[in-house]
């Protein structure tokens, strides 16, 4: 409740204090609106930057483009738009031009508008728009027209009024975009503005926003495919102290500042996807293991492309989905899950964007889904897993695949799928990766019936809930226990009815490896009776290993590691020491 009132307070001091109150300028006679519409306009600037040119920019005229200016055609372009009383030198560009060009070879273009958007004239400044708009899009369409850019390597990048302005060109252009970036996108005179007028996501295949002034001069709603809101969307931190002049602008701010540094920072801003706003609010928001990426390495794959479902029994008509050849990822999921629950939300965002995989998600939920009975479904694990390795040698046969291209991940019950698979495929398994198998229903002593170190030529495991829904006991050439002297994960419940957190716990450690610089080192304490009893100084002479996606094959035994309480999970490198005795002490 505190929080809200601090939020009304702030959205009232806003409308009484604002520099961008739309009611300022109204009668100011240097407001005008400009009524010639021609493109290109004397108050349209178009400034190339590259490496080359990052203190020289070179003026470009839409009707008179050089191909020499843009020799290198794989090359990114970004297209940055300012804000209100903004130009070329203004935010965004402050922050995101230097950011890319010092982590890209790209062309980046800054529109400057400034003599159409001044202060006080925000009024005048919207009415103004679509002007820009319009001399942009001509200039996208005759980069196209000639060649001298690819238009799915166009990325427009817009701040305040100018992500409106992003959002107005799409009505100009004879090509839709792939990607528009809004940052913080301006809500006076926009809140009930028509679609044509404002950003949506309609505009570019993929649209992301970043909302960090939701009471004051950024829209609240939801614009793009994916939107983020940061703190809220409210008060960012270190904004707390706000110019009394320029209430608000801070916070505003922050929205090309944090896209700024996810470019530069690859450990990024991972978000939880929440229902709305409003439930984050009213902290709603029970599900926070679906995640994704803020800012520049957003994942498009979650909005922007359709996953198509393959029929086993006509795979001769999806050679053209398998070319080029790369690895194939097959993720099993389980009991009350499917192909877009875990382990698939945590682990298929970060693949298929770091990785160049082809990743098949494997949907069996209608033997697993409440209220099913829990041994109805195990009794189903042999059908699936008949029906996966008829799936893989059809793929190894078509010489779609390797068999050395293919990994196996099942989280609990998946991962007791993957190894019953190996009962039934021609050939031997390359790889299984096993995400705290499932323990209920699988406790036998026939190897044929679960998972285990026969089912594949490497096997590594995750152990996050030993203690109940899976297994103390190592099942692979590789098994890693986190945490295992805390008997609960960092950041879970303690109580044993709330150890389903722990469960999941193991694709939310994968998905991190995957990405993750620091990386989840663990070191080899022979097995987890060894480590309990604080006797890991007899297997000080063999190596650490990663635990996760990239785990070196030849790791054998089994590892320990701690894990923060909380994303980034991954605590690094580990730091050994050697203890000595001296006379005896």
């Amino acid at each position: 409740m505190r929080k809200m009132w601090k939020i009304l307070f702030g959205l009232f001091w806003y409308i009484i204090s604002s520099q961008a109150n739309p009611i300022l300028g109204l009668f100011d006679p240097k407001c005008k609106i400009e009524y010639e519409d021609a493109c290109p306009h004397r108050d349209v600037d178009f400034w190339l930057f590259t490496r080359d040119l990052r203190e020289n920019p070179l003026k470009l005229n839409a009707s008179d483009l050089h191909a020499s200016d843009f020799a290198f055609k794989e090359h990114n372009l970004y297209i940055l738009l300012h804000g209100y009383t903004g130009d070329r030198d203004y935010s965004p560009n402050v922050y995101i031009r230097p950011a890319l060009l010092d982590t890209e070879d790209a062309y980046i273009i800054s529109v400057d508008y400034g003599r159409l958007v001044p202060y006080p004239c925000y009024m005048t400044a919207v009415e103004n728009l679509p002007l820009v708009a319009k001399c942009l899009g001509q200039l996208i369409n005759n980069l196209v027209e000639e060649e001298l850019v690819e238009n799915d390597k166009i990325h427009i990048i817009g701040f305040s009024l100018g992500a409106q302005v992003a959002g107005q060109t799409a009505n100009y252009l004879k090509n839709k975009l792939k990607r528009i970036t809004g940052l913080d996108p301006a809500k006076p005179l926009f809140a009930f503005a028509n679609s044509e007028y404002k950003l949506d996501s309609s505009d570019a295949e993929f649209v992301d926003v970043i909302h960090t002034d939701v009471v004051g001069r950024g829209m609240l709603a939801s614009l793009g495919h994916v939107d983020f809101y940061p703190n809220l969307g409210t008060i960012q931190p270190g904004c707390d102290n706000e110019n009394p002049k320029d209430p608000g602008s801070c916070n505003h701010d922050r929205a090309p500042q944090y896209y700024a540094e996810s470019v530069r920072n690859p450990n990024g801003f991972w978000s939880y996807s929440c229902r709305s706003w409003l439930y984050q609010m009213f902290d709603l928001c029970n599900d926070r293991t679906k995640v994704q990426r803020m800012g520049h390495r957003v994942n498009k794959s979650d909005s922007s492309l359709s996953p198509i479902l393959l029929n086993p029994l006509s795979l001769n008509e999806s050679v053209s989905l398998f070319r080029p050849r790369l690895p194939l990822k097959i993720i099993l999921h389980g009991y009350n899950q499917n192909r877009d629950l875990s382990p698939n939300r945590e682990i298929r965002p970060p693949l298929l964007y770091y990785e160049q995989v082809y990743v098949i998600s494997l949907d069996y939920s209608v033997y697993t889904k409440r209220p099913c009975y829990y041994p109805w479904t195990v009794y189903s694990a042999p059908t699936i897993a008949k029906c996966l390795a008829y799936f893989i040698d059809d793929l190894i046969a078509r010489d779609y695949f390797a068999r050395n291209d293919i990994h196996l991940i099942g989280f609990s019950f998946g991962a007791q799928v993957a190894g019953l698979t190996a009962n039934y495929v021609k050939e031997k398994l390359y790889r299984i990766t096993a995400l705290d198998p499932a323990r209920p229903g699988f406790m036998t002593t026939n190897l044929s019936e679960k998972l285990d170190s026969t089912d594949a030529d490497f096997i590594d495991v995750i152990h996050s809930d030993p203690m109940f829904f899976s297994y103390l006991n190592p099942l692979g050439h590789a098994d890693f226990y986190p945490n295992l002297e805390d008997f609960h994960q960092p950041g879970c419940p303690i109580w044993p009815f709330l150890r389903v957190c722990n469960h999941y716990r193991a694709p939310a450690y994968y998905a991190e490896s995957i990405y993750s610089i620091e990386g989840f080192w663990s070191y080899n304490c022979g097995n987890w009776s060894y480590y309990l009893t604080h006797q890991c100084y007899l297997y000080d002479d063999i190596a650490m290993e990663k635990m996760g996606y990239h785990l070196a094959h030849s790791a054998r035994g089994s590892y320990f590691l701690n894990t923060n309480s909380q994303p980034p999970y991954a605590q690094g490198q580990l730091i050994q020491t050697e203890l000595n005795t001296v006379d005896g002490a």
